[in-house]
C-alpha cells in the first residue's frame, strides 16, 4: 500500500496534542485547541464538554481502560526524561496482575488474580497518603490503602478499574465462570457504595467500564458482559431498600452504617478481643444501581473493553470457538439509547478493543488470546473503520497476534505483537512509519500488553512497551529507534522475575508496571506492580523508613508499627512465629508477626554488618542457629509523650499460661539465598523475597535473625500479643537492635 504522506501530514496536524474525545482527561487543556477545532466538534457531544472544560479546572478521572480513548496509558503532554530506569518502589503479592492499572491522584487502583481463582482490589500509594480512620502515621509508597478480596469479591477479576467522581468501578468474573458483579467503592476509604449482579453462563465482565459523565439523565457507567453483551446502568442512583436515592444520600447512608458497625465492633473488642470480628462490606444495606439499558444480550460476546467517543459506543465482539456463540464483529451503539447504529464484520476476534483517532475507529484482533502456549500460531490484523458509516477503510495483517488496542498519538497507530515487534502505523490508511525490535535475537520476546505513550513527535514522546520476559522498552514515538531496556524482575528493589499482562500507565516522571506468572517457568512465583523512574528522580518526599545505624551504642533502630492480629483475607488469627515482616500482602508472614516494616531484610544485615558482626548460617527446622548473638526491644510511645523500652520477650504472651516469654537466645543468622530460575544460578537474597527478617522459631530460613525456640516448641505453645504492654494496632514504634556484649 502506497503511503500518502501528504494526506498523512494533514492528518496529523488535526490531531496534534488530542487525546480524540471529551471523556478523555486534558482533552481540552489549551483554549487555542478548541478554537483551531471548533468546526470538527460542532454539532456534537464535543463541543458542549469543551465548553464546559474550558470554565472549570482538569478532570483527573479515569473514564475507561488505559485512561482514555486514545489508549495513551496517560494524560502527560510530556515524555518522562528517563535515562536510566530504576525500581523507586515494588508492591509485592502472590497475586497475578492481568488488567492494566489506573490512575488517580496519589493512588494507583489494581486488580489481580489471587489464590484459587479468588479476585483481589487494591489500592496502593504512589506516595505518602494520608490515612482515612483517623491516625496520623501515613501511607508509604507502594502500600496498600485499602483492599478488597473474597468473600465480598465473588469471582476472579481481570477488569481494569474506571475512576470518577471520588469512586472505583470494576467488574469481576473470567471467561471459566458464569456469572458477573460491577462494583462501584469509594476511592478514598474503599467502602462499597453499590453492586449491580447478573447471571447467566459465558457472563463475565473482563474488560473495562466506562464511564460517561455526560449521559442524559446523570452519570451511566457502561461495560461488557460477555454473553450478556453490553450493560449501561446509572452510576449515580440506586434502589436501597425499596427507595431510589442518589449518592449523595447512599454515602451518608453507608457512612451512617459503617459507624454503627464499627461502633459495635469496638464494643466486641472490650469485652472479648478473642473473638471480635472487624466487619466487612457484606453487612452493609446493598444498593443496586438503575439499569438504563442492555443491548446483545445472548448475541455478542464482548469481553474487551469498550470505547465511548462522540456520543457513541464503539463494542468489539468475539466469536468464541470451542462453544460456537458470539460474533466477530465491532458495533456503533448510540450512547443514550443503544440503539446499532452500524456493525462491521472482521476477521479475527478483537480482544483487545478499539481506540479513536477523529472519525477514525482503529481495531486491533488475533487468532489468539493471552496464552504463551500458542504464540506460535498467532495471526493478528490492524485495521481502520469510518466512525460515521462503519466502512472499513484499510486492514493490516500481520505475524503476530495484536492483543491490546493501538496507542494513537500524532495520527499514528502504535502497537505491541506477539512476533516481538512494536509498530506504528498511519490511522489514516495504515501506512507503515516505523517498527521497532529488540537488539538481539535471543531478547526478542512476544508482546501481548498494550502500550503507553507519553508526549508527542514534537517534544521528543517516548512510547513505553513490556514483553513476556518482563522487559520494559523504551521507544522514540518520532521514529521507533529503541532507547533504553529495563529488566523489571532484576532490579535489586525487585528480584522477582514475571511476566507482562498488562499495559503500562504514566505518571510524571514515574511509569507504573505490574506484573504476572500465570504460565511459563515462574508460573505462581510472587508478582509485584512497580513504579519506575530515574535513577537521579528525587521524588518530594522520603520514599520509605531507613534502618538508622548507631555505631557508638552498637544497635539498630527500625521504624516499624505494630501488627494487626486478623487480616481481611483470612478467616482465622494464628499464633504469632515471627518477629518482624513486611506487611500484608507482601509479607507471607504478616498474620503471625509481632511488628511489620517496611524496611528490606537485607538492609538489617547490611546494618549489622556495619556493627563489625559476620553473619552464621540459620536453622532449616532441626538444627541449632548460629551466629553473633544479639537482643530485640520495642520502644513504645507512653501517653505523656514519652518513650519506654521494652525487651521483645515481654510484648509476647503464651495465651495457655498468661505469662510472656522468658529471654530468649537470638543469633543473626544472615538469610538463605534462593535461585529463582533453574537455568541461570544467580541467586538472590531470600529474606528479600519474604520479607521476613527476625523469627521466633526456625520456620524459614531466609530471614536475618532467629531465636532458640525449636519447632518442637511451637506445638506447646500458643503465641499472641501482649496487649497490657503493646500499643494498639498500626500504631508506630521502634524496634532496637542490639549487639550482645
Amino acid at each position: 500500500m502506497k503511503h500518502d504522506k501528504k494526506n498523512d501530514e494533514s492528518r496529523m496536524t488535526n490531531v496534534q496534542n488530542i487525546r480524540s474525545d471529551p471523556a478523555s482527561r486534558g482533552v481540552f487543556r489549551h483554549s487555542s485547541f478548541v478554537i483551531r477545532h471548533f468546526k470538527f466538534v460542532c454539532g456534537s457531544l464535543w463541543l458542549s464538554v469543551a465548553l464546559l472544560m474550558m470554565a472549570s479546572p482538569v478532570s483527573a478521572d479515569w473514564l475507561m481502560g488505559r485512561g482514555n480513548p486514545s489508549r495513551t496509558g496517560t494524560d502527560e503532554l510530556r515524555a518522562p526524561t528517563i535515562q536510566t530506569p530504576k525500581v523507586r518502589w515494588a508492591f509485592k503479592a502472590k497475586e497475578h496482575f492481568l488488567g492494566a492499572p489506573a490512575l488517580d491522584g496519589n493512588m494507583l487502583f489494581l486488580t489481580a488474580l489471587g489464590e484459587f481463582n479468588t479476585g483481589q482490589i487494591h489500592a496502593v500509594a504512589i506516595d505518602d497518603v494520608n490515612p482515612t480512620d483517623g491516625s496520623t502515621a501515613k501511607i508509604r509508597p507502594g502500600v496498600p490503602v485499602w483492599n478488597k478480596s473474597a468473600p465480598f469479591i465473588k469471582l476472579p477479576v481481570a477488569s481494569s478499574p474506571a475512576i470518577y467522581g471520588g469512586t472505583v468501578i470494576i467488574g469481576d468474573g473470567m471467561h471459566q465462570t458464569d456469572g458477573a458483579v460491577l462494583y462501584c467503592f469509594d476511592e478514598l476509604t474503599g467502602r462499597a457504595l453499590w453492586r449491580y449482579d447478573m447471571e447467566g453462563k459465558l457472563l463475565h465482565m473482563e474488560g473495562a467500564p466506562v464511564v460517561d459523565p455526560t449521559y442524559p439523565g446523570g452519570t451511566a457507567v457502561l461495560i461488557g458482559a460477555g454473553d450478556g453483551g453490553v450493560l449501561a446502568i446509572a452510576a449515580n442512583r440506586a434502589t436501597l431498600e425499596g427507595k431510589e436515592v442518589d449518592m449523595a444520600e447512599l454515602r451518608k447512608v453507608m457512612d451512617r452504617n459503617w459507624a454503627e458497625l464499627m461502633k459495635q465492633y469496638d464494643t466486641a473488642k472490650r469485652k472479648d478481643p478473642d473473638f471480635a470480628v472487624p466487619p466487612t462490606d457484606d453487612a452493609l444495606p446493598h444498593a443496586t444501581p438503575i439499569k438504563l439499558w442492555q443491548k446483545g444480550e445472548k448475541q455478542w460476546h464482548v469481553d474487551a473493553p469498550l470505547l465511548l467517543t462522540q456520543n457513541k459506543i464503539i463494542v468489539c465482539s468475539a466469536y468464541l470457538d470451542d462453544e460456537k456463540l458470539g460474533r466477530r464483529a465491532v458495533f456503533c451503539l448510540d450512547r443514550k439509547s443503544g440503539e446499532t447504529l452500524w456493525e462491521r464484520e472482521v476477521e479475527m476476534n478483537p480482544w483487545g478493543g478499539a481506540s479513536v483517532d477523529g472519525d477514525m475507529v482503529i481495531i486491533a484482533g488475533s487468532t489468539i488470546r493471552q496464552d504463551q502456549n500458542l504464540v506460535d500460531k498467532a495471526r493478528g490484523m490492524v485495521g481502520g473503520i469510518d466512525i460515521l458509516t462503519g466502512r472499513l477503510n484499510w486492514v493490516r495483517r500481520y505475524n503476530g497476534g495484536v492483543l491490546a488496542a493501538p496507542a494513537i498519538v500524532d495520527g499514528m497507530a502504535i502497537f505491541a505483537a506477539t512476533d516481538g515487534t512494536v509498530r506504528a502505523v498511519s490511522t489514516l490508511r495504515g501506512a507503515d512509519i516505523w517498527s521497532y525490535t529488540a537488539t538481539t535475537p535471543e531478547a526478542k520476546q512476544p508482546f501481548f500488553a498494550g502500550v503507553a505513550v507519553a508526549g508527542n513527535t514534537n517534544n521528543r514522546g517516548v512510547v513505553y512497551a513490556a514483553d513476556l520476559g518482563g522487559v520494559l522498552h523504551a521507544i522514540s514515538v518520532t521514529d521507533g529507534r529503541g532507547l533504553w531496556t529495563f529488566d523489571v524482575g532484576r532490579d535489586p528493589l525487585m528480584q522477582a522475575p514475571g511476566m507482562i499482562f498488562s499495559a503500562p500507565v504514566v505518571k510524571g516522571q514515574e511509569i507504573f508496571l505490574a506484573t504476572c506468572n500465570v504460565q511459563d517457568k515462574y508460573a505462581d512465583q510472587p508478582c509485584a506492580v512497580v513504579s519506575i523512574c530515574d535513577k537521579d528522580f528525587r521524588p518530594g518526599v522520603d520514599v520509605g523508613p531507613k534502618v538508622v545505624i548507631n555505631k557508638e551504642q552498637r544497635r539498630l533502630e527500625i521504624p516499624a508499627r505494630v501488627a494487626p492480629r486478623k487480616l481481611a483475607s483470612l478467616k482465622d488469627i494464628y499464633p504469632l512465629e515471627v518477629v518482624c515482616t513486611w506487611p500484608t500482602p507482601a509479607g507471607q508472614k504478616a498474620h503471625e508477626t509481632v511488628v511489620i516494616t517496611e524496611v528490606k531484610p537485607s538492609e538489617v544485615q547490611a546494618g549489622l554488618e556495619a556493627l563489625g558482626l559476620k553473619p552464621g548460617q540459620p536453622s532449616f527446622g532441626a538444627e541449632d542457629p548460629t551466629g553473633p548473638e544479639v537482643t530485640m526491644s520495642l520502644v513504645l510511645p507512653l501517653p505523656s509523650g514519652k518513650q519506654r523500652v521494652v525487651p521483645l520477650e515481654k510484648t509476647i504472651i503464651d495465651k495457655v499460661t498468661g505469662k510472656t516469654l522468658p529471654p530468649l537466645t537470638w543469633h543473626f543468622t544472615g538469610s538463605a539465598m534462593r535461585q529463582l530460575d533453574p537455568s541461570n544460578p544467580t541467586k538472590v537474597y531470600g529474606a528479600d523475597l519474604s520479607g521476613t527478617f527476625a523469627t521466633i522459631y526456625p520456620v524459614t530460613a531466609e530471614t536475618v535473625i532467629q531465636g532458640n525456640l525449636r519447632m518442637t516448641d511451637q506445638s506447646m505453645l500458643k503465641l499472641e500479643h501482649n496487649r497490657d504492654i503493646l500499643p494498639e494496632e498500626n500504631a508506630e514504634v521502634k524496634l532496637l537492635i542490639e549487639v550482645k556484649p
